[in-house]
């Protein structure tokens, strides 16, 4: 009653199905009645309107009550307000889709800045192997020549190290 917002005596001697606030047809509750006498126990979590119209969630564990024989005669249910509880869980769900998506977001940025990134880098390095292999043997280059091909080279290298560091 206390859960419901409602009076005790809205809930006494009357059926499951009389209560509105319960929101449990027959259908569902012949569900749970064969979950219960397979399992022995069923959870579930369902959204109830309280009889002040406001909206809760309920976890309702329902267990099955035995004669002395140990035949099922019914059902017994205890349901908690959950609210709370839920809406951490919809926090998390939605804090765990956000993270997901800077995940993509971080590994679309790492792959286009490898691209952007390593290309020149490469292409630099190529050309000064090329200015050495290639060019060097056709023209006498002076000592001040070597020395800045040198520096190109050893410059190159030292920014695709940079490039692979930094990604």
């Amino acid at each position: 009653a206390k859960e419901l917002r409602c009076k005790t005596s809205d809930l006494v001697d009357k059926s499951v199905h009389a209560v509105g606030p319960l929101a449990l047809g027959p259908a569902t509750l012949a569900e749970i009645r064969t979950t219960v006498a397979r399992l022995g126990y069923m959870y579930l979590e369902t959204a109830r309107t309280r009889a002040d119209g406001s909206t809760y969630w309920a976890g309702i564990a329902f267990t099955a009550q035995r004669d002395a024989d140990g035949k099922m005669v019914g059902l017994i249910a205890v349901s908690r307000d959950i609210t709370d509880r839920r809406a951490l869980v919809d926090q998390l769900v939605t804090a765990k889709a956000d993270l997901e998506r800077q995940m993509r977001v971080r590994a679309d940025f790492i792959g286009t800045a490898s691209h952007e990134l390593r290309t020149p880098a490469t292409t630099l390095r190529t050309l000064c192997a090329l200015l050495v292999s290639k060019i060097a043997p056709r023209y006498s280059f002076g000592e001040e020549d070597r020395t800045l091909v040198g520096l190109l080279d050893r410059e190159t290298k030292r920014l695709s190290l940079l490039v692979d560091d930094l990604l």
